[in-house]
């Protein structure tokens, strides 16, 4: 599960979700389509899943290497 864009101690508050803050939402939203209020395609976050996996991995072993 991707949690980098959850706020910290989102299991303490409703809905008990790992939603990302509805502000940064909204900019990034803005930034990559241009609306605010955008709703990315499934293959949009399906890739966006596959890039965050794999920079997770990269700054692992980055990390490790030193």
């Amino acid at each position: 599960m991707v949690l980098g864009f959850a706020p910290r101690g989102w299991w303490h508050r409703p809905p008990f979700l790992p939603l990302p803050d509805k502000a940064w939402f909204a900019f990034r939203m803005e930034t990559a389509y241009g609306d605010p209020c955008a709703i990315p395609s499934r293959d949009d976050f399906i890739e966006y899943l596959a890039w965050h996996r794999a920079q997770r991995q990269f700054h692992k072993h980055a990390v490790g290497a030193r």
